[in-house]
C-alpha cells in the first residue's frame, strides 16, 4: 500500500505536477486519491522525507524539497573524503569521553571482540 502512494507522488513529480517548494495534498486527500489508509500515506511520506524528496512541517504540511541543483553555485555540494575526515577529527575526539562514560558491559565486550580480530565466531 505504501508503494501505491510512493508511485503516485513520484509520478506527479515526474510529470511536472509538483515542483520544488510546492505543497503536497493532505494525508487525507492522498489516502482518498490512492485508495489506501492514512497509515500507508504516513509511511510513504516518511520514506520520501528520509530520501530528502519532501520536507514535512507540523501544522503546515508536506512540501517538495528544494532542488539541490538550484544552489547559488549551480551544483549541489558533495563533501570530499578530506572534508569528511576533517569533520570527524573535530567531532570524534570530543565525543569519546561521552561514549566511554555511557558504555555498557556489552558495548565493552564488543570492543574487546573487535580488538581480538573481529571474528564473529569468537
Amino acid at each position: 500500500m505504501t508503494a501505491t502512494v510512493l508511485k503516485h507522488v513520484e509520478k506527479t513529480l515526474a510529470t511536472g505536477g509538483l515542483k520544488p517548494g510546492n505543497r503536497l495534498p493532505t494525508e487525507r486527500d492522498l489516502a482518498a486519491t490512492t485508495g489506501v489508509g492514512r497509515a500507508a500515506v504516513r509511511a510513504a511520506l516518511q520514506d520520501l522525507e528520509s530520501r530528502c524528496i519532501v520536507l514535512r512541517h507540523v501544522g503546515r504540511g508536506t512540501f517538495i524539497a528544494p532542488d539541490e541543483t538550484a544552489l547559488a553555485d549551480g551544483a549541489a555540494h558533495q563533501p570530499s573524503p578530506a572534508e569528511i575526515m576533517a569533520s570527524r577529527l573535530v567531532l570524534e575526539p570530543e565525543l569519546m569521553p561521552l561514549a566511554a562514560a555511557s558504555a555498557t558491559r556489552s558495548d565493552l565486550a564488543e570492543v574487546e571482540r573487535c580488538l581480538r580480530g573481529g571474528s564473529i565466531d569468537q
